[in-house]
Order: structure tokens, then sequence, then C-alpha cells
């Protein structure tokens, strides 16, 4: 009987090592995070998720990007720090935001920088 636990814990852990989606501490080690800016008009603001959309003007074409905001971000406006909270639908924006294929979800904002007209 004990015999038989033993054999089917280690099934399900095989399974389980198997079959798993992460990554382990070595390969989030190694990624290589690149990061590129871009510029648009903020059209969607979640306060509760702490995401934003904008809208960006791709040759003719409009394209909107959704962004994750961490507690690592930074929001600025002149030059001063503000919060995510100052953000409105309708500001233009300047994010610079982390690419990495190897990542799923939305971008993650590294800053954001609030254009005053």
């Amino acid at each position: 009987m004990r015999r038989s636990y033993i054999i089917a814990f280690l099934i399900v852990l095989f399974f389980a090592g198997y079959f798993s989606l992460g990554y382990s501490k070595e390969d989030f080690l190694n990624l290589q995070v690149h990061t590129k800016i871009v510029k648009g008009k903020v059209v969607y603001i979640d306060q509760v998720s702490s995401k934003i959309t904008i809208k960006v003007k791709q040759g003719k074409e409009e394209e909107e990007l959704s962004f994750a905001i961490t507690e690592k971000t930074k929001v600025i406006r002149n030059e001063v720090y503000v919060s995510f909270a100052d953000i409105l639908k309708g500001d233009e924006v300047i994010i610079e935001y982390y690419d990495n294929p190897k990542l799923s979800g939305p971008y993650i904002a590294n800053y954001i920088e609030l254009i005053v007209q």
C-alpha cells in the first residue's frame, strides 16, 4: 500500500515538472530586458488593476497599446514626480516600457511622462 503511494507521488511529481509553464530562477536572471519608447494619447485608465491604454499613431494607422503600472513605475509631469492617479483620459504621454517576448500580458511601464501643453 505504501509503495503505491510513493509510485503515485513520483508520477505526479514527474508530470508536474514536465508540464510546468514557469521559468526557473536562472531563466529570470538571464532575461535580457529591452525598453522602448512610445508617444500617444490616453484612451483608458483602470485605477483598480493599475493599467493604462494609449492610442498610438504608426504612419497612417492607429493602434492601442496597454501597459501595466507597477510600484516601480515613475510618473513625471514638468520634471516632478506625480502619482498614477494624476493621469487623465485624453492626456498626451510618453511611455518607456519593457519589451520582452518571453513575458506574457501587457507591457510593463518603466516611466510615464505627461506632456503639458
